[in-house]
């Protein structure tokens, strides 16, 4: 996955100006990854059938704060090329920021799990 996202942004780089325009196909790609690697991990956690609120919570609170920022991140990436010349306004934006947030305070959440212990 590392490289496929390496080889997007190299052939992203070549294409467009890295000053001017935002690499919308490999931020997409990597919100794409970050949700299967997410979605893999609660995959495995269902299959050990892990009680992961003793021994693994703050792995928990850390993926759900990257599977809900990549899930909300992936539609304003995937649209900042229609966004940037002006068919979206910039709400679609919020969506993002509230990612972000609820992100933070989901590793917030992970980080008091790790001193509770």
């Amino acid at each position: 996955m590392s490289i496929i996202f390496l080889l997007t942004v190299l052939l992203e780089s070549y294409f467009k100006n890295p000053l001017l325009n935002l690499f919308t196909f490999s931020l997409t790609i990597r919100c794409l990854f970050f949700i299967i690697l997410s979605l893999v991990y609660f995959y495995q956690v269902y299959t050990r059938e892990a009680d992961i609120f003793k021994s693994e919570a703050s792995q928990f609170w850390y993926n759900v704060g990257i599977l809900v920022y990549a899930s909300l991140a992936f539609f304003p990436f995937f649209l900042a090329t229609e966004m940037m010349s002006g068919i979206f306004d910039y709400s679609l934006w919020y969506v993002h920021n509230i990612g972000n947030i609820m992100k933070n305070i989901f590793f917030a959440v992970g980080l008091w799990m790790v001193q509770k212990r």
